[in-house]
């Protein structure tokens, strides 16, 4: 038995590939095979168009988007009903930008922030510290106090922006109180920082690992793998200009919600922040 499956296997082989080619051309694809649609479709889907090609910075995608977009829905948080246009959004991240801007004088200097991941000024401080020309680390504030401490004696921020002080820390520090009232009193200008020179290696976030094999590690992030990152997301969704939203649900400690936001930015789209309650 055995040999006669052997004798008769080049024969079964052939006799499959001559079906399959038969296969193939029984369903070749011809034009006037062309399906009706019956749901209309944007004329200029993202995936096709507006690729922000020469963009060098993180937060310089969100700029053009701005100038673009400038009436678009950039940023919504549906738990609290704040909803900001691109132009509302960047004017407010410019104030913030601008009341943290003394803090930063050269390059990959290190804002923390922690704070709860609740409102639109959060996020626009996200963009803020990056318009500042600064590194952001986000904290998560239900990390425990000796994590906290730790990271920031790791880090050693140039500024740190949370609602409470930790023990034994005497760097610059701004209360959100504070910094929404120098942002409100002052310029609604970024601050130029002209050592952004090389995205290749200036650091846009700085992320700490979880710590579970051992003490959490500083992972440093520089901007123009996030700008390709955000690129490749916005097209691979074939997200739309106005139409399409993303949500942001990660921790701004953790490096996806880099994704999350910057994706739909890049393309002229809604971030959604869900929050936790």
């Amino acid at each position: 038995m055995t040999l006669l499956w052997i004798a008769l296997l080049p024969a079964a082989v052939t006799a499959a590939w001559v079906r399959y080619r038969q296969v193939v051309a029984d369903n070749a694809y011809s034009p006037s095979q062309e399906p009706t649609l019956t749901q209309s479709y944007p004329a200029t889907p993202w995936g096709i168009h507006c690729h922000q090609q020469g963009a060098r910075w993180l937060h310089e995608i969100f700029e053009r988007s701005a100038a673009q977009y400038p009436e678009f829905t950039a940023l919504s948080v549906p738990e609290t009903g704040e909803s900001l246009t691109y132009t509302e959004l960047n004017q407010l991240a410019n104030q913030l930008a601008a009341a943290i801007g003394d803090a930063v004088s050269e390059a990959d200097q290190v804002v923390a922030v922690r704070l709860p991941q609740d409102s639109a000024t959060v996020v626009a401080l996200h963009l803020a510290i990056l318009k500042a020309g600064a590194t952001q680390c986000f904290i998560d504030p239900d990390a425990p106090d000796e994590l906290f401490s730790r990271i920031l004696g790791d880090a050693q921020p140039a500024l740190l922006i949370s609602d409470s002080l930790p023990a034994g820390y005497t760097g610059e520090f701004l209360s959100p109180e504070a910094l929404l009232s120098q942002a409100e009193s002052g310029p609604s200008r970024a601050p130029s920082a002209p050592w952004l020179d090389d995205p290749q290696r200036r650091l846009a976030s700085l992320f700490y690992t979880s710590g579970t094999t051992g003490h959490p590690k500083g992972v440093e992030c520089p901007h123009a793998g996030y700008i390709n990152l955000a690129q490749s997301y916005a097209t691979f969704y074939d997200f739309v200009p106005g139409s399409d939203a993303s949500s942001l649900t990660s921790s701004l400690g953790y490096d996806g919600s880099i994704s999350e936001m910057y994706s739909a930015w890049v393309a002229g789209c809604e971030v959604v922040l869900l929050t936790k309650s």
